[in-house]
């Protein structure tokens, strides 16, 4: 378990990484020093990396699917989709499909021929779901 400063400190990095120490200590009560340690420990590796949330639309990226794939040979797909220039994210699942793809396009020809790459994969099923609209994303302990 999380004792409650750690949470503390994590909400605030999750509102934004970027937030000087100084400031954090200022909100929570936890000394800066303290905080350093913490992040520089990070003991129960519960960071995995700091980065940034792009808004992939402003960026030119106006098509995003998730792709739900059901195959024999997971590791294989993996590995041909991990270098891809249009994956985002790849999950594994269970439950009927054991890959997710979380997929980012700029135009409808380039995903035409991501599913075209696709379907010379080895995979019993394939759902894809078009995301309409974000609504939430990364706001978990923030």
């Amino acid at each position: 378990m999380i004792p409650t400063r750690d949470k503390d400190i994590l909400k605030h990095l999750r509102a934004n990484a970027r937030k000087p120490m100084v400031d954090i200590a200022k909100d929570t009560g936890i000394p800066v020093s303290t905080i350093f340690e913490k992040l520089k420990r990070n003991d129960q590796k519960v960071i995995k990396k700091f980065t940034t949330i792009l808004d992939f639309p402003k960026l030119g990226y106006n098509i995003r699917k998730k792709i739900l794939i059901n195959t024999l040979e997971p590791e294989r797909l993996i590995n041909f989709l991990s270098d891809h220039e249009n994956i985002n994210s790849i999950y594994k699942a269970d439950n009927g499909f054991n890959l997710i793809l979380d997929c980012i396009f700029k135009q409808m020809d380039a995903f035409y021929d991501f599913k075209s790459q696709l379907q010379t994969q080895p995979y019993k099923d394939i759902k894809i779901l078009d995301i309409t609209e974000e609504v939430k994303r990364e706001e978990f302990m923030n």
